[in-house]
């Protein structure tokens, strides 16, 4: 987990750095997004390579594989900025498509370009850059452009109930709907009033999708209603001196068909409200508040927001058709659909859309002013947070996840160590596949077993297995004879005729593979003439040492063993057997966290041969050894919970 967040943020720094994400730098062909930052979009990003293994970030799309429907006026589709973007085009009830010519007016500004280019803008190493560039974009065309006039018949006889039908048929994941109701809030209207009025009731029939298993998310405008001037007599209309009409609006809650998941349980889980807030962080002062829909509300930047105009015809090569300070909360809820398409990305599809936004409004910065759910709803999006495990990660070993660490192990510490009885098999076996992880909210996070299973001690299996079955043989000398206890800087030893006593010395010895597993021991050796030779030994356990770091603490064990070896004087041939009861291991590999726990007991019997055995005549004076290719059987049982 911490080498994940390191990596994270290293990646992430260099994302930042990047001119897409800034707001402006020296070259005119670069006008950024200052808005990525704010959400943590670059943590987000970078949490998506680290998890996909592409550390230069040039192979991972955010959100590739999601779907995101933009209820709009259009788009835009040859607009360089957009090229190589996933967008297709349907026009909703034969609605006219935009052309050029219907916004030489207005500097070419495109409400549904404008909304698209948010999410959608490729990386080009030019202009801006999409919140979630990767995923697949459906523009439904609505009658909600200016190249449709107010009294146009096309605006009074769309059918919206159709529209959404058509719309959630597609198989959209997201659907982003940037528009609503002015001059009227949610507050206002009963539940009965809102279910009877006009298009809007059987629209919420639509947009609930009762009996689908996991509907689609629709993200909503609050409105831009604060302080916009109105009428006396107005709803939510009080005196303003400042305004041209001496009134102004106080918007406290959402419009109507944004605000209804406050007051209609069946739109409540998959509905989310946007309000927009500027530079300083601050709610913008045109934005509607949350209001009474604050548990289904969260706010996003719609202050200066870069978004794309109409491209023109031949623009130079440094004009990009950008627009530098596009504003409302237009502007914010595409910053929260990119972000819901980010996170089903990064989590693999395995969060339904329901957990999505769950996940969303429990993320979200509710620091400072945040707190005030009144006006920020839950919160400031923040995509770094919501990529981010909540509290520890646990590998669960039991059927539910979600639990705050019970019923599962830290990933943290979850660890398996190999001795060199094993090699490096286990891990080369285990390179690309992974484990799950989750946090308190249930979601997952994927990890490389391989990193969690390594060696313990040397790094090449080839050197680890001549360790084990020769370890008495020293490369460009002769062998060793006799036992051989490996000294440590603490080591003591006491011999009394046969006998011989040691302290914190490792028993390996010339005559046992077997005991080169154990660690620094307490030993007994006894040794006598007719060539019989007992050891005992109980070991000190190395990972309580304020010098080992490489593995988790573990409860204080000991490892015991004996070694019993016979062979006659002057005789080429002997026998042996070792015992190795391991408390806490298994050949010297260990284990913690999910890993479970390790033991075993080790029985080796083996034979001896003079190390020229079959090679001519023998030498002078024969070394015993144990030679590095003798036979040996063993058993091991090992209990893991």
């Amino acid at each position: 987990m911490n080498r994940f967040i390191e990596l994270r943020n290293g990646f992430a720094a260099d994302r930042l750095a990047e001119p897409e994400f800034q707001e402006n730098t020296s070259s005119t062909r670069y006008v950024g997004q200052w808005a990525l930052e704010t959400l943590n979009v670059h943590q987000a990003h970078a949490a998506l390579a680290v998890i996909e293994g592409d550390m230069d970030g040039q192979n991972v799309k955010p959100g590739a594989g999601v779907t995101v429907g933009v209820m709009d006026s259009g788009v835009d589709l040859t607009h360089r900025e957009l090229v190589g973007a996933s967008i297709t085009e349907t026009f909703l009830q034969n609605l006219p498509d935009e052309t050029r010519a219907d916004y030489q007016t207005n500097g070419g500004y495109s409400h549904g370009t404008a909304v698209t280019s948010i999410m959608a803008v490729q990386p080009n190493d030019a202009g801006f850059l999409g919140i979630a560039w990767g995923a697949n974009f459906k523009m439904f065309t609505a009658p909600i452009g200016s190249h449709i006039p107010e009294n146009d018949i096309r605006r009074r006889t769309f059918d919206w109930d159709d529209a959404y039908r058509d719309v959630l048929a597609s198989g959209v994941d997201i659907v982003n709907a940037s528009y609503g109701f002015t001059g009227t809030f949610v507050e206002n209207y009963t539940v009965n009033q809102l279910r009877a009025a006009g298009r809007l009731g059987s629209s919420f029939e639509v947009i609930a999708q009762r009996g689908v298993a996991d509907p689609s998310i629709f993200v909503w405008i609050a409105g831009n209603d604060h302080g916009n001037p109105c009428d006396r007599g107005d709803e939510n209309c009080f005196a303003d001196s400042s305004s041209t009409t001496g009134f102004s609006y106080r918007a406290t809650s959402p419009g109507p068909e944004a605000g209804a998941v406050a007051k209609l349980p069946e739109l409540q889980g998959h509905n989310v409200v946007t309000v927009a807030v500027g530079r300083d962080g601050r709610i913008a002062d045109f934005s509607n508040r949350c209001g009474i829909a604050g548990p289904w509300c969260i706010a996003a930047p719609g202050v200066d927001v870069t978004a794309a105009l109409f491209d023109s015809v031949a623009p130079s090569p440094d004009a990009f058709r950008v627009l530098l300070n596009s504003q409302g909360t237009s502007a914010a809820a595409p910053m929260v659909s990119g972000g819901l398409a980010l996170m089903k990305h990064f989590f693999r599809g395995q969060l339904s859309n329901r957990e999505l936004l769950t996940r969303l409004f429990a993320t979200a910065n509710k620091n400072g002013i945040y707190g005030s759910s009144s006006i920020y709803g839950q919160g400031l999006m923040d995509l770094g947070a919501a990529v981010s495990p909540v509290d520890n990660a646990q590998v669960m070993t039991n059927s539910r996840v979600g639990t705050n660490g019970q019923g599962g192990h830290s990933i943290q510490t979850t660890q398996l160590r190999l001795g060199r009885a094993f090699g490096n098999s286990l891990s080369h076996s285990l390179a690309g596949r992974e484990i799950a992880a989750f946090d308190a909210l249930g979601a997952p996070f994927w990890f490389g077993l391989s990193g969690l299973a390594g060696t313990a001690y040397q790094p090449s299996s080839l050197g680890r297995l001549h360790s084990l079955m020769a370890p008495g043989k020293q490369a460009g000398g002769p062998p060793a004879r006799g036992t051989r206890m490996t000294r440590t800087p603490y080591a003591l030893a006491v011999h009394q005729g046969a006998w011989r006593v040691g302290l914190y010395e490792s028993p390996a010895t010339a005559e046992s593979s077997l005991l080169n597993l154990a660690g620094n021991a307490a030993t007994v050796t006894f040794k006598a003439q007719n060539g019989f030779e007992t050891t005992a030994f109980a070991t000190f356990d190395p990972a309580t040492s304020l010098t080992r770091t490489d593995f988790p603490p573990r409860q204080r064990t000991s490892d015991v063993g004996a070694l019993l070896a016979w062979r006659p004087p002057d005789t080429p041939v002997g026998v042996r057997v070792g015992w190795l009861r391991e408390g806490n291991s298994l050949l010297g590999s260990r284990a913690t966290g999910a890993f479970g726990r390790l033991s075993a007991t080790t029985c080796s019997p083996g034979s001896r041969r003079p190390p020229n055995w079959g090679a001519g005549a023998w030498p002078s004076t024969p070394r015993s050894v144990w030679w590095p290719r003798t036979w040996a059987a063993g058993s091991s049982t090992a209990c893991c919970g």
